[in-house]
């Protein structure tokens, strides 16, 4: 007989690593837990050793050489209870299933204390993520499941035991697979009871979700706001009487005061914006009235800074450009206006040229004025008249040249035939003029005298020759008087003759001899 050298296995009461009570309805301490799953890591260990190495050679020896005569070795299910229960009262066990191999009894036992671990595994995640408060029952049911896997686990009967495992391990997966989603639906149950001013009910449903979560930053920050909850939606209120009575300002402060209360509450940053807004838009119709009483008083420059204010504060609003171009049209029509009493005023104090410069810069605003262009025409001409009229009164002595008085004569002429009367100024000086022309046309006499030996020439009017006395008429001008004599230096004199002069007495003669 070949002595059997094969490693004893004793088996694992997974019951036995509970710390329950007869009904087994409490839950494994943190203690047990990291003990059963050191026990659990070891059994499994050996039952891998057995099952793959040394069971498959014990069974090909019985099998080639026959039935040993040596004491056969123990059936697991034979072993000695190395672990009992809480009583301490060791539980039968059962005998192994007839058909089964002991590898096939071993596999079923390594299934079983698999599922077993994961199941402690999940169930303690599960009850990190505080599982009996959003699942309790469900949870009990999977937990059930298990522990009457337990009692079949204890029996050794595995079949059993793993299809309760496996029940509880599907229901622990499903509890688990809910988690995300019963977290968001706290969070959002909490954001919800936050908007409703409920502040215990937040509370309730944040703490919830940092039962799942205990680092949440979303819970965490909505326990915080549900503890100021109630002051928050009482500065709100209290803003809102302010708002309501048109205490705009009071109401402004009171809502900066909730948002430093809770700068994450939506109601406070959005009342706080519409009373911002509410302001702006007030401030922007105060510019608006200040703006057109400004323009109404005829205070351009101040409206336009007013309307230029109103513009900032509503960059989209159209109004205050229209504002601005209404202020542009009034000081046209305003200057317009002023350029018109200007300009009828310079034409009755004949100041023609004032009268036209006015005229023309009226057109230049409104070119289509009424009877602005047949204005602007007929006062530069009456200017251009008077213009000329002035030039030949200021150089009259222009006038005793011939061809200057003609051009005089024409003016004078051209005057006379107006349709209407070009003014009293004109007509004035027009008389002045033909009054001038008169008198440049009319001869003076003047006396030469000489030595009877000279010869006296006046240039451009002819040669006198020699005599001691002569009387010559001479139109007024100026005048060149040119003596000569053999032998002697020629004598040169310049006459002025004008209309006003007495009888003049010149003497010409060439006293030097060359």
């Amino acid at each position: 007989m070949r002595e059997d050298k094969s490693t004893p296995v004793e088996p694992i009461d997974p019951a036995s690593l509970r710390a329950a009570d007869a009904d087994s309805s409490n839950q494994l301490s943190n203690a047990n837990r990291n003990a059963l799953l050191a026990l659990v890591f070891v059994g499994l260990a050996a039952v891998a050793v057995l099952v793959f190495w040394i069971l498959p050679g014990v069974v090909d020896q019985q099998r080639s050489s026959g039935p040993l005569k040596q004491e056969p070795v123990m059936p697991l299910h034979e072993l000695p209870e190395t672990y009992s229960e809480p009583s301490g009262v060791p539980e039968a066990l059962a005998e192994m299933p007839a058909g089964l191999t002991e590898q096939e009894y071993a596999a079923l036992r390594l299934r079983a204390e698999t599922l077993l671990l994961g199941i402690i595994e999940r169930q303690d995640i599960l009850q990190q993520q505080g599982v009996e408060q959003w699942a309790g029952q469900d949870f009990a049911e999977a937990v059930a499941s298990g522990q009457a896997g337990d009692v079949h686990f204890r029996k050794q009967d595995f079949v059993e035991a793993i299809r309760l495992y496996e029940q509880s391990a599907d229901a622990l997966q499903i509890l688990q697979n809910r988690v995300a989603a019963v977290l968001e639906k706290a969070l959002a149950q909490g954001d919800q009871a936050l908007l409703q001013n409920q502040g215990e009910v937040a509370k309730r449903h944040f703490n919830l979700a940092l039962a799942i979560d205990s680092h949440n930053r979303r819970a965490l920050d909505g326990l915080k706001r549900a503890e100021t909850l109630g002051e928050l939606f009482a500065l709100l209120e209290t803003g809102g009487h302010f708002e309501a009575a048109n205490r705009l300002q009071a109401a402004e402060q009171t809502y900066r005061q909730a948002l430093a209360l809770d700068p994450l509450s939506t109601e406070a940053a959005s009342a706080l914006q519409r009373l911002t807004e509410r302001l702006a838009e007030a401030e922007f119709s105060r510019q608006m009235s200040q703006a057109y009483a400004l323009l109404q008083s005829r205070q351009f420059e101040d409206a336009r800074a007013a309307f230029r204010k109103a513009q900032a504060l509503a960059p989209d609003s159209k109004r205050p450009a229209q504002g601005l171009r209404r202020v542009d049209e009034v000081v046209r029509e305003e200057k317009i206006a002023s350029l018109k009493a200007e300009a009828s005023h310079f034409e009755k104090q004949e100041q023609w040229s004032l009268a036209a410069q006015s005229w023309q810069q009226l057109l230049a605003l409104d070119p289509q004025a009424p009877l602005a262009a047949e204005a602007a025409t007929r006062t530069q001409y009456r200017a251009a008249l008077l213009a000329k009229l002035d030039h030949y009164l200021e150089h009259h002595e222009r006038l005793y040249s011939a061809g200057v008085s003609t051009e005089a004569q024409a003016l004078l002429d051209e005057i006379s035939v107006l349709d209407h009367s070009p003014g009293r100024r004109i007509l004035q000086s027009a008389e002045t003029l033909q009054n001038v022309l008169v008198l440049a046309r009319q001869p003076v006499r003047i006396a030469l005298y000489s030595d009877n030996q000279t010869e006296v020439t006046i240039f451009r009017v002819g040669k006198l020759g020699r005599f001691e006395h002569q009387d010559v008429r001479l139109k007024p001008g100026q005048y060149t008087i040119i003596g000569s004599r053999p032998g002697y230096r020629d004598v040169r004199k310049t006459l002025h003759v004008t209309p006003d002069m007495k009888a003049e007495r010149l003497s010409i003669l060439c006293e030097e001899t060359i």
